[in-house]
């Protein structure tokens, strides 16, 4: 596994030990930030299951100002953090050790908000919940983006959003939202 492009271009990045994580594969994650190359500079990212941290430094390596990286598991954490480290990113970087709702529940209390928010979660997970989470809390900017990733179990269109882009990428597929109303 390695960083597609930008300042840390085919740098490699190592994955948490064990059957929990699964890291995206270099070939999905180079389509979604294909798509996503006019998101990313300047933006913030949040990385709600970031397993190595793969979406939320890519996204650092590519002009992103700054990343949350959010996850449950201990090791993944650790994981995360010696990526973020060997990259020389970690002062871009924060990284909680927490499960899902309770990071969204701590990010909206702080006033947060992102321009990208990466969903890559363990297997038959249904992100439709979180993603309903995320918009009822306003943690996404106008005309931010949610990019989930799924083998199973499509996700809904959480309210205020549409789906912007749909792709299938071998076995995997991707759904991207874009937040479609306007501050005023």
């Amino acid at each position: 596994m390695r960083i597609i492009a930008g300042t840390c271009r085919s740098r490699t990045l190592k994955a948490p030990r064990g059957m929990d994580t699964r890291p995206t594969y270099d070939r999905v994650r180079e389509t979604i930030f294909d798509i996503l190359q006019f998101e990313v500079n300047g933006t913030e990212a949040l990385d709600l299951y970031t397993g190595s941290g793969a979406m939320a430094l890519e996204s650092l390596s590519r002009g992103a100002r700054r990343a949350v990286m959010c996850d449950a598991d201990a090791e993944a954490v650790r994981t995360a953090s010696g990526n973020a480290e060997s990259l020389g990113l970690k002062d871009k970087c924060e990284i909680l050790h927490m499960k899902d709702m309770a990071a969204l529940k701590e990010l909206q209390a702080r006033g947060e908000r992102f321009g990208l928010v990466f969903l890559d979660p363990p297997y038959r997970m249904d992100t439709t919940p979180v993603m309903a989470e995320i918009a009822a809390r306003g943690l996404v900017k106008p005309h931010g983006v949610i990019v989930a990733e799924y083998r199973e179990n499509m996700p809904g269109t959480p309210e205020g959003f549409a789906v912007w882009k749909d792709r299938r990428i071998g076995s995997v597929f991707v759904r991207m939202y874009r937040k479609e109303e306007t501050e005023g």
